[in-house]
């Protein structure tokens, strides 16, 4: 079941339950949370497809971008 809200309150504080009582928080903060994490993942898997996973050498896809940054292109 999907969390749905009214534009109104889209934005307004989430109170979250947990051991130790309740806990306010805000959208903004919620957001960003998740923004890092997304991130997080994006620079691990990101990783994990330009490097060997047995020699952590560069493979074929790391080393066209080590290639590309060097001569200035965007990957």
């Amino acid at each position: 079941m999907a969390l749905k809200r009214d534009e109104q309150t889209l934005y307004g504080p989430i109170v979250v339950a947990h051991a130790k009582g309740y806990r306010v928080i805000s959208m903004y903060s919620l957001l960003m949370a998740q923004q890092d994490k997304l991130q997080d993942l994006y620079t691990e898997v990101h990783y994990l497809s330009t490097k060997d996973p047995l020699s952590l050498i560069n493979n074929r896809r790391g080393f066209f971008d080590a290639v590309n940054q060097k001569a200035g292109h965007d990957p």
